[in-house]
């Protein structure tokens, strides 16, 4: 797939994450929105995890902890 395409629906999926934890939709919602941006991960694919530089690593395993810490939320305190 092309870059600039996995970069925009990466980055998409962030946005409407966001978007969802300010208007107030379920947690789950929100978890699921950054669990899918995962999915099209915008940096170099070719390159193994432990070559990239460490901002990238942060940034991605940032992105996993809010899945996980809003579906935990989603199942304990629905909206």
């Amino acid at each position: 797939m092309n870059n600039k395409f996995l970069i925009f629906l990466h980055y998409s999926f962030v946005t409407i994450a966001i978007i969802f934890l300010i208007i107030g939709k379920e947690y789950t919602d929100v978890a699921m929105n950054f669990g899918i941006s995962l999915v099209f991960d915008p940096f170099n694919q070719q390159q193994k995890l432990q070559d990239r530089p460490k901002w990238q690593i942060v940034y991605l395993i940032s992105l996993v902890i809010a899945s996980f810490t809003f579906l935990i939320l989603g199942i304990w305190f629905p909206r």
